[in-house]
């Protein structure tokens, strides 16, 4: 017989392994760890010139954007360089379609802003609203294809970032990491704004780069 019977339910087997184990922090300690290794490896691999030549062609519109809001500039061109180094090949005459024709919440132009963050950007009043129902909709999915207002949704979502992280870690501003990990995941982060966040390989890559990425942007 191939098959031999459990002396208990499945149920009660993952019970009992609960009480051994404390699962939920386990999996959190080797997410943790997974990402100090990611970082640690990141630290050490050279600046992508490719992306850091799209950053210099636009660093006007980044800069620009940047001073508007109020953000880090450095930040917001790392936002560009991890977008374009690790998730993409930047290629909007694909994005847009998608999300013209597919109903899709796609991540569109330099800084990859989809959708739906353009939409929570305008209805919490970071940047101003292009409307309701769906000329509102291809109003939103026509401006990030264009980098200088790409650019200044990205720099408005770095702003929202700051907002809600300023009172609980009030060095936000300053950690181009940690920054650029939110921009990627999401305002609040994996586990909520806390007094302790950790960069993933996305941010780390950002910060990694920084000092290159200030020649691109010409700040000297």
């Amino acid at each position: 017989n191939l098959f031999t019977p459990l002396k208990s339910s499945p149920d009660e087997a993952f019970k009992d392994t609960a009480k051994t184990l404390d699962l939920n922090k386990m999996l959190i300690d080797m997410k943790e760890d997974m990402y100090l290794h990611m970082y640690d490896k990141l630290l050490k691999e050279k600046p992508n010139e490719k992306v850091l030549g799209v950053i210099r062609k636009y660093a006007p519109e980044i800069k620009a954007a940047a001073e508007e809001f109020g953000v880090n500039p450095t930040a917001l061109a790392g936002a560009v360089y991890s977008e374009h180094a690790l998730n993409v090949n930047w290629k909007d005459v694909l994005d847009v379609p998608a999300a013209l024709l597919l109903n899709k919440d796609t991540s569109i132009g330099l800084g990859q802003v989809k959708l739906s963050t353009a939409d929570d950007l305008e209805k919490n009043k970071y940047i101003e609203s292009l409307g309701d129902g769906w000329q509102g909709r291809n109003k939103r999915i026509a401006a990030p294809a264009d980098p200088k207002e790409n650019m200044r949704y990205a720099a408005a979502r770095l702003k929202q970032i700051e907002d809600l992280w300023k009172d609980t870690y009030p060095e936000i501003s300053e950690r181009l990491d940690i920054l650029n990990t939110l921009y990627n995941i999401n305002p609040t982060g994996s586990r909520g704004v806390n007094a302790n966040p950790r960069p993933n390989d996305f941010g780390a890559n950002a910060h990694n780069a920084s000092d290159e990425i200030e020649k691109a942007l010409e700040i000297y």
